[in-house]
């Protein structure tokens, strides 16, 4: 027993505390090289800290947790193993529980380790705040599970205990985890390479009964089994899922198994270097645990196992002008395929280059010269003089000499050619031109002459051995070999008014294979053409247009053997006014003379006939006419005679004509601008028989109607018991008639929106579809139809009684959670239960998640209630049995007699008994006192062995 006066043991205690406050410091906290401090684990750690564990620890004031051997941490009687974990744990923002601090059990030893308040400087909380309580847990390695410590002891010594303190100290003398049941889960091998398989074994922890039923699962899905032992071929890193249950009580056991994916890898694209270059490769790999560099040829690399390297080609490389190179992919732990890549380097060498020493040329003959290359990228021609080049950029070009190259007769071309990329650099040829003189030439630029006469040529030439005369048409020359000579022209050149023709002087030496050539234009005048135009036709009073035409004239006139005359007999197309005799004859000839073009002499006439014709008519017949929407309208009354074409039109409207140049065509409605019109003006037009001018035309008023429409109205949803009001929209209709596709009725099927009364059909089968036809008025054919859905819900009104009460519901509500359902009873609701699944409100407890249809619960009310369901009823109406004691609901919009229940469930059962209530039915029991099932209730069934049962469907 501790005998020291209170104020020394006052004065031990603080001393200690600053003591150990300073020891912790300098244990755990460490300037690393980024500045920052972070826990230095012990040496006798067995692993890093546990998942979820991790914890800042840059805070100036921790809170100081020692843990004595005698404290002997421990999960039951189970004491904690060197290596395991206990941390303090805070809330945060959140409310959930995060690690503060930290320490690896010694089991040797005391420990102490630092506990860190939450940093200031940060903008979420990430540790303890002054005076909060410290919860601890502890990590137990051999099975990588955590658990709540549920009991300690502090050492009274110390000023602090399980609040958190800036400097506090706390000495921790016992340390207990108290768990009813536990299981936990442990796999063969981790991580895995894709395509293996997993081996996974559940063990019991903490026993209870021996009566366990187990259930894999796992994220991503893929793995579901009801065995303790259970195999798994991931395709990806899987978190496996554990549940262990005793009948009352389960225990959850998470394990992540990373996979490896086998590698992949890029070698890169392709690369073309110089010759005598090297060439940087880059792979780029995927899953990959290291590279390997190899080379088809006698080159090296830099690095062979780096992803980035240096290739420098050998002598076999550059004389193969090539290379290939592989790069393999060494594969993670424990894949061991491996992944190979090749690229091809490709090498480019200096051009070469060859041109002729020297050319000679006469001065009149194309210079062409042309350079031979290899493995080159571009060319360029350069001269020594002042010419041009045709395409100085090409091997093969043509050199125009400029005037010093003419005065000089000697000049140099040099070809350069640069090398291919990425070698760079040029190389050059160079050819000596030298030039002779050519033959010079006189001749006339043309000669003109009349088209049936000869032409005669001359010229002059000088410095030349040899001439001749050449035509470009059909003609011939009496002597080609001349200087001078007579010219024949053939059919072509006089069609073609003439041709050109030329004459050449061939050069001396050099030159004599070349020749100075010079063009002369031959001019054939040819002879007057006249042409009266066709015989045509004119309208009895009105004047006659006639189309004459005339070529090569000098002068020309119209003339008349009638009585009637010309409004200009000078002009190619006057106006005739046939006279007295020509009305009566109905006919008139009309002549017109044409005159040459000097030197041409001979005059040319032509004739023309001229007919009197009657005036066109043309009548539509009705004067109006009605025509549906997306309909045409035809006009089939149609007269016209007398006429040289008819021309349909529209005054106010857009539509199209079939055929507007018809009798009787058809006319097609542009809907988007004459339907707004609600009518248009049609005309037509026939044109008189040349030369008649005048015209006749009649018009026509087109009435548009619309077709009707119909729009049912937008899907509505009711609850059994109420009826549906449509609320359609119809437009352009003579009468309306509503239908429904189920055996509901209609207030009135021919009102435009009458109310529907659903059917037993309609609400058995949760609702029906309706139709509404509206009929067409005059001129419109087709009806309008359109459909409008309905769906019934059905309603279940539960009540219930202040006290317990079984609930229960056959209206769907799996997509909500219990708490969501439950929720219009407020206040009211006091506790839930379903077996070991507790909803509490006033203590916040919530462990019913979910709602399901397919389990019962029992409610505690402190009043009177009712709730309303509105939904569909449930489809899946079967209720799983286990064995012993379940809580079943009612699946039925029905009561269900409970002899019925009893056939369904079978020999297993044993009893059914109300949740809230003394009735009871047993098979055979002569005193049952529980007569049916009632909907919205929940009843206790116990039964011998699992099974299954059905709710049957209400008649």
């Amino acid at each position: 027993m501790n005998t020291l006066p209170h104020a020394v043991q006052n004065l031990r205690v603080y001393t200690l505390t600053i003591i150990l406050a300073s020891v912790v410091s300098m244990l755990v906290m460490a300037e690393n090289p980024t500045g920052e401090y972070k826990i230095t684990p012990d040496n006798n750690t067995r692993n890093s800290f546990p998942p979820g564990w991790d914890f800042q620890s840059n805070s100036e004031n921790p809170h100081a947790i020692i843990v004595v051997l005698g404290a002997n941490p421990r999960i039951n009687d189970i004491p904690l193993q060197p290596g395991d974990y206990i941390g303090a744990f805070y809330e945060d923002d959140y409310g959930e529980l995060k690690c503060g601090g930290a320490d690896v059990w010694d089991g040797n030893e005391n420990i102490i380790f630092a506990v860190f308040g939450n940093d200031s400087e940060t903008p979420e909380k990430d540790g303890f705040s002054y005076n909060e309580t410290m919860h601890f847990k502890v990590y137990y390695q051999d099975n990588n599970k955590a658990y709540d410590v549920t009991s300690t002891t502090w050492d009274p010594e110390y000023f602090s205990i399980d609040k958190w303190l800036p400097l506090g100290l706390s000495a921790c003398t016992d340390m207990y985890c108290e768990i009813d049941f536990d299981a936990y889960a442990t796999f063969d091998n981790n991580p895995l390479c894709i395509g293996q398989t997993v081996n996974l074994e559940g063990h019991i922890f903490i026993g209870t009964t021996g009566n366990y039923t187990w259930q894999w699962s796992s994220l991503p899905a893929g793995l579901s089994s009801n065995e303790q032992s259970a195999s798994h071929t991931p395709a990806e890193t899987t978190t496996y899922t554990l549940e262990v249950s005793d009948g009352l009580i389960t225990s959850v056991h998470e394990l992540v198994v990373g996979v490896n994916e086998n590698p992949t890898v890029d070698a890169g694209e392709d690369a073309t270097i110089c010759i005598d270059h090297s060439t940087t490769v880059e792979a780029v790999a995927e899953n990959a645990s290291g590279f390997i560099w190899s080379t088809s040829g006698d080159g090296t690399f830099d690095d062979l196992s780096a992803s980035v390297a240096t290739y420098y080609p050998g002598e076999n490389d550059k004389q193969n002008l090539g290379v290939e190179l592989m790069v393999t992919a060494l594969p993670l732990d424990p894949c061991e395929m491996q992944a190979i890549d090749n690229m091809t380097i490709h090498m480019t060498t200096y051009p070469e280059i060859a041109v002729e020493e020297s050319l000679s040329f006469c001065k009149i003959q194309d210079i062409i010269v042309e350079a031979e290359a290899d493995l080159y990228e571009n060319v360029a021609w350069l001269s020594s003089g002042d010419g041009t080049f045709s395409a100085p950029d090409e091997l093969t070009t043509q050199y125009f000499p400029g005037p010093s190259d003419f005065i000089s007769n000697e000049f140099a071309l040099t070809a350069f050619v640069s090398a291919v990329a990425p070698c760079e650099g040029t190389v050059s040829g160079q050819v000596l031109i030298t030039l002779q003189d050519g033959a010079t030439l006189n001749a006339p630029t043309s000669k003109t002459a009349c088209s049936n006469s000869p032409v005669n040529l001359n010229s002059l030439a000088y410095n030349y051995s040899t001439s001749l005369w050449e035509t470009q048409g059909d003609g011939t020359f009496q002597e080609p070999s001349t200087l001078n000579t007579v010219y024949y022209p053939g059919p072509e050149d006089i069609s073609n008014n003439g041709t050109t023709v030329s004459i050449s002087a061939f050069g001396n030496d050099l030159c004599t294979g070349f020749a100075t050539t010079k063009d002369i234009t031959i001019i054939l005048t040819p002879l007057p053409e006249v042409e009266a135009g066709p015989d045509t036709e004119g309208c009895h009073g009105s004047p006659v247009t006639v189309q004459g035409s005339t070529a090569n004239t000098s002068f020309f006139s119209w003339g008349t053997m009638g009585d009637g005359y010309f409004d200009n007999p000078y002009t190619e197309s006057p106006n005739y006014y046939p006279g007295t005799l020509d009305n009566t004859a109905g006919t008139a000839k009309l002549f017109l003379t044409g005159y040459a073009v000097y030197p041409c002499t001979a005059p040319a006439t032509d004739s023309v006939l001229v007919s009197i014709l009657p005036d066109a008519f043309i009548e539509i017949g009705a004067n109006t006419g009605d025509v549906c929407y997306d309909d045409s309208y035809s006009f089939v009354e149609t007269e016209a005679t007398n006429y040289s074409s008819i021309s349909w039109f529209t005054i106010n409207g857009n539509g199209v004509f079939d055929d507007p140049s018809g009798v009787t065509p058809t006319y097609t409605p542009d809907p988007e601008y004459d339907y707004p019109l609600g009518s248009v003006i049609i005309g037509v037009t026939v044109m008189p028989i040349e030369p008649c001018t005048l015209s006749s035309d009649d018009f026509f008023t087109l009435h548009f109607q619309p077709p009707p429409t119909a729009d049912a109205g937008a899907p509505d949803t009711l609850v059994q018991g109420d009826s549906f009001l449509t609320a359609p929209t119809i437009e352009n209709f003579s009468a309306v008639l509503w239908e429904t596709t189920g055996d509901g009725t209609f207030s009135d099927p021919a009102s435009i929106s009458p109310a529907y009364f659903p059917g037993e059909s309609d609400i058995k089968n949760y609702g029906t579809t309706l139709m509404v036809t509206a009929f067409p008025n005059q001129a419109c054919e087709t009806a309008a139809t359109d459909f409008v859905s309905i769906f019934i819900y059905k309603s279940q009104q539960i009540v219930m009684m202040e006290g317990e009460n079984g609930f229960s519901s056959y209206i769907d509500y799996e997509d909500k959670t219990f708490e969501q359902v439950i929720e219009p009873l407020g206040d009211d609701l006091v506790f839930a239960q379903k077996f070991g699944q507790v909803y509490w409100p006033e203590f916040g407890i919530n462990t019913i998640a979910d709602f399901q249809n397919s389990s019962g619960v029992k409610l505690i009310l402190n009043n009177d209630r009712n709730l309303q369901f509105t939904g569909f009823e449930v489809n899946e109406k079967t209720i799983n049995l286990n064995p012993g004691w379940n809580i079943i609901p009612v699946l039925s919009s029905c009561p269900v007699n409970s002899q019925i229940v009893s056939s369904l469930v079978g020999t297993s059962l044993i009893i059914i008994t109300e949740v809230d209530g003394n009735g009871f039915f047993m098979p055979g029991h002569t005193g049952n006192t529980l007569e049916q099932l009632v909907p919205g209730k929940a009843y206790m069934m116990k039964v011998t062995s699992g099974s299954t049962f059905s709710f049957p469907d209400c008649d």
